[in-house]
């Protein structure tokens, strides 16, 4: 493999000395840090105007919570227990935006829920927990007049309010962590798509400027196919280190300089409503993408998986564009090839959502072992995590890609190198199947 090698140093140096691609090298990462500082920015969003029915069973809050004037939240009381199914369902209750739930033995257990339809945006969420934390506070001063108000909040617990959608109070529901993989999964495909494109460029460039002819003279068609899909892929994979840098290095002054200030209570309108502690409590995340892209992905599973199937997907999809590129009768011939490839690459993004919203229907298990899907689809799964048991599908999917893998690098070798010195045809099928057939 010798001479693969030195084909291979040809790409490398021929890629790195190109000026588009040095500038995507480092146009692409910030692009990326654009694109996270965006959702950053939007995933604290939510609704700002509320109207909040209360359902107050153990009549503690008549009298003392009240709408203030030119508030965003309205309450309104209702001394009779109202459940979270009758609110979502009923009509008479189709005018409120949340439910929140005091139960009676508040004052003991320190709990409430509030069930919304559309959630509510952060400061909202922050103002409701505060203005209820403010009122049993007073219920329970009053109840035991022999402490102040300042006594009590040193020895206070804090008051916990959770939020729930109406129509998933269990959180049964829970896309993120699969659009994490979602977006591993789409950063493979359009790296395998670009590189891909590389190759077949280069293939049919050499080709027409009969560059390629000299070459097969001292080297076997196979070994120049191989070399020119590894020294591209080297280049790919050069280029996906320097974006971790420069991704894991904008993430760090992001968190570093960024958040504490987005996130200051001063700068969430309230001042003089208390310390910190006052709104960040358990099972209260201020952004979930945040939180998300922080704490929830497990990169030293996810990177590794990633680089796995981005690089065995990698030699799947060079063998077709290989292919196309050294069949062509001229460098614009192949274009008519390359639909199918882009309807491939839609089939696997458009998998890769199926496996968000549908991780356990059957059509998502048969796109997970197809091999022209599963480098989408099977980092969806890892984001989302297998069951007990389960892990060793993961495993099946790879071994079914490398082995699609195998026979793809096969055949692409025969189109090679019956494909490579033909000019002036016109492609088609049948030149395909015909060369696929002679060895």
């Amino acid at each position: 493999m010798k001479n693969s090698w030195i084909i291979a140093k040809r790409e490398i140096a021929e890629r790195l000395n190109s000026k588009s691609f040095l500038m995507f090298l480092f146009i692409g990462p910030v692009l990326v840090l654009l694109a996270l500082f965006l959702l950053f920015q939007a995933g604290d969003e939510g609704k700002s105007q509320l109207k909040i029915l209360v359902s107050d069973e153990g009549n503690l809050l008549e009298g003392i919570l009240h709408t203030q004037k030119n508030s965003p939240i309205q309450y309104q009381i209702s001394r009779d227990y109202v459940s979270f199914e009758t609110f979502r369902s009923n009509p008479e209750y189709q005018q409120y935006d949340a439910l929140l739930d005091v139960n009676h033995k508040v004052l003991e257990n320190k709990m409430c829920m509030v069930f919304y339809r559309d959630k509510p945006a952060v400061e909202r969420q922050i103002g409701i927990r505060f203005q209820l934390e403010k009122r049993i506070e007073e219920i329970l001063v009053n109840e035991t007049s022999q402490m102040s108000i300042s006594d009590y909040r040193k020895i206070k617990q804090p008051l916990n309010v959770v939020y729930r959608n109406v129509y998933d109070p269990k959180q049964e529901i829970d896309h993120l962590a699969g659009w994490s993989g979602f977006a591993f999964g789409l950063l493979t495909m359009i790296f395998i798509f670009l590189f891909g494109m590389t190759i077949l460029r280069s293939t049919s460039r050499d080709k027409s400027n009969r560059i390629v002819e000299v070459i097969l003279a001292s080297v076997k068609s196979f070994h120049f196919m191989v070399g020119k899909i590894v020294g591209i892929g080297v280049v790919a994979f050069l280029q996906f280190l320097v974006w971790t840098l420069f991704v894991v290095i904008g993430l760090y002054f992001f968190r570093e300089n960024l958040f504490p200030d987005i996130y200051d209570p001063a700068n969430l309108g309230l001042n003089g409503m208390g310390s910190q502690d006052a709104f960040v409590t358990e099972g209260m995340h201020l952004n979930k993408i945040v939180e998300l892209v922080y704490d929830r992905i497990n990169y030293s599973v996810m990177i590794p998986i990633f680089l796995v199937f981005f690089t065995v997907g990698y030699f799947f999809y060079a063998a077709f564009f290989a292919s196309i590129g050294a069949s062509s009768g001229s460098e614009s011939d192949g274009q008519q090839f390359i639909l199918p490839l882009i309807g491939l690459f839609g089939l696997s993004i458009y998998a890769g959502y199926l496996a968000v919203q549908f991780p356990d229907s059957d059509l998502v298990t048969y796109l997970f072992y197809l091999p022209f899907t599963s480098p989408m689809v099977a980092l969806v799964k890892v984001s989302q995590g297998f069951a007990a048991g389960q892990t060793y599908t993961l495993f099946m999917s790879l071994l079914v890609l490398l082995i699609s893998t195998i026979i793809a690098v096969q055949l692409a070798s025969r189109i090679y190198k019956n494909g490579i010195l033909q000019f002036g045809h016109r492609l088609s099928f049948k030149h395909f199947w015909k060369w696929v057939r002679k060895i």
